[in-house]
């Protein structure tokens, strides 16, 4: 079984298309550089989905892995407190 948040090769990311950043991305294979994953994410957890899903359209992998969020936010960070309260 692939980990569930990995580091991907180099290549665009599948938001915003900078080719300049390192991605990661989730098992079903769709990679996103952080800042397209923290606006993801951000907009998920204040929509109270927290177990926000990949932002690639029709993937619906779920959840994004709270270690994913702990990296891209901080451990501190509200991102990371909403999904161990929950």
């Amino acid at each position: 079984l692939a980990p569930a948040w990995t580091a991907s090769p180099a290549g665009p990311c599948e938001i915003c298309y900078d080719d300049e950043v390192d991605r990661f991305g989730l098992r079903c294979g769709h990679a996103f550089c952080a800042e397209c994953w923290r606006g993801h994410l951000a907009t998920a957890s204040t929509a109270s989905t927290l177990d926000a899903a990949c932002p690639r359209h029709g993937c619906g992998q779920t959840p994004v892995p709270d270690d994913a969020v702990a990296a891209l936010f901080g451990d501190k960070s509200d991102e990371a407190a909403a999904r161990r309260g929950r």
